[in-house]
């Protein structure tokens, strides 16, 4: 049963002890009316100006034990008189003592309790309000460590952010520095390398240049030891450097008779400078082979260089390339197609006794020089004409000490007889 319940009830059996102590009164008035109506109506009237008295503080109790109710609680709101649930208040009060353990076993009312509920009360009040303070201390505290820290992550994200660029811009320069020196390393790797390779091909070169001074050595002294059995000095104006001499001279015409013929190896179209003897010699002119005997061959002259000087015997005669004894060998360089071309050249040259050679050696005599070439070594024309002296051939002719003949020194010397 709830207490508003409870508190009915209670109301209920009030009611109905008070009407039978109403109904016994009535009854006991009664008895005594009969018994003695006079003596007790006065007793009646007493009686019931006590009733009416009983009743007036009954009605003030009730009154008060509604007013204790409402002030009270615990009974039921919705019911009019209903009274306090006494056991629910003693309930109420063993909770309170589990709740606020300064409540002993020996506070029994409500009126005892207050006090010290109270007391909590204030005491948790004052406890909420330091904790509050300490909450908004706390609080201050905390939003001032936010904004420091803020602040602090601020600052250190600012500089996070610098140590990072600078990081980055250190790991840029020193990705740089090691790509340059890397660059650098396989450059200098590379220079190494061809400064090795430079160093092998110097050394080899080196070995290549003092193998080829040998061989070229060899070559000078295979050419000395060559030249040294078939050389002959160079022409000069002696008497002794003549090739011939001028045996007879026509009184009428400008020929004349020489001491060299066939066995001499003297042929028609052979011409030699006719020059005086001794050690101031002088040119005189020009004599040309006509006729060929084995011992003697017939000239005519040509070229005067003073009529008032003609040509006398005992003159002698020059040819810087007659030679009537030995054998003689010569390379030819350059274009022949003009007053000789390389057929009868060839065949000229070997009527004197010179032999033409496909390429130049230690036993070259001459390197006879043509003009200039136009076309290359497979014949195929070039854009500009190419000079012999250009040739390598040619400084080679010099390097060995061959003697170099233009062919008009040929053409000066020497006729081609055209069949």
């Amino acid at each position: 049963m709830n207490s508003s319940t409870r508190g009915a009830a209670r109301v209920g059996i009030v009611w109905v002890i008070a009407a039978g102590v109403l109904g016994l009164v009535g009854m006991a008035f009664g008895f005594l009316a009969n018994s003695d109506s006079g003596k007790y109506q006065a007793d009646a009237a007493a009686a019931e100006q006590q009733r009416k008295s009983f009743e007036q503080s009954y009605q003030d109790g009730l009154a008060e034990v509604r007013q204790i109710s409402e002030a009270v609680g615990w009974r039921d709101a919705t019911v009019i008189g209903s009274k306090t649930d006494i056991e629910a208040v003693k309930a109420s009060l063993a909770s309170l003592r589990e709740t606020f353990t300064d409540i002993g076993d020996d506070v029994k009312d409500i009126e005892s309790a207050l006090p010290l509920i109270v007391a909590a009360y204030n005491k948790q009040k004052d406890e909420i309000t330091a904790l509050k303070n300490d909450v908004k201390v706390a609080q201050g505290e905390r939003d001032a460590a936010i904004a420091s820290r803020g602040q602090v992550t601020s600052s250190k994200d600012r500089e996070i952010s610098t140590l990072r660029s600078s990081s980055a811009d250190a790991a840029d320069a020193a990705q740089s520095r090691i790509d340059d020196l890397e660059a650098r390393v396989t450059q200098l790797t590379d220079q190494n390398s061809e400064l090795d390779l430079e160093a092998r091909r110097a050394r080899q070169e080196v070995q290549d240049q003092a193998r080829a001074h040998e061989q070229e050595l060899a070559r000078f002294r295979t050419r000395l030891a060559s030249l040294g059995q078939s050389l002959t000095l160079p022409k000069s104006d002696t008497s002794a450097a003549a090739d011939g001499s001028v045996l007879a001279v026509s009184d009428t015409l400008p020929i004349g008779w020489i001491d060299l013929g066939s066995r001499n190896r003297v042929v028609t179209g052979m011409r030699f400078d006719v020059k005086t003897g001794g050690t101031n010699s002088r040119f005189k002119c020009k004599a040309e082979i006509t006729k060929v005997e084995p011992d003697v061959a017939e000239v005519a002259f040509s070229s005067l260089a003073d009529r008032f000087d003609p040509v006398v015997p005992g003159d002698i005669l020059i040819n810087p390339l007659f030679d009537p004894t030995g054998e003689r060998n010569a390379v030819l360089v350059g274009r022949f197609d003009a007053a000789y071309n390389e057929k009868e050249l060839r065949l000229l040259l070997a009527d004197i006794g010179i032999n033409v050679q496909p390429k130049l050696d230690n036993t070259t005599h001459y390197l006879v020089v043509g003009s200039e070439l136009w076309t290359d070594e497979d014949g195929e024309p070039l854009e500009e004409a190419i000079q012999p002296s250009e040739l390598p051939v040619y400084r080679e002719a010099e390097a060995l000490g061959v003697q170099i003949v233009p062919l008009q020194h040929v053409r000066e010397f020497f006729t081609v007889q055209r069949s």
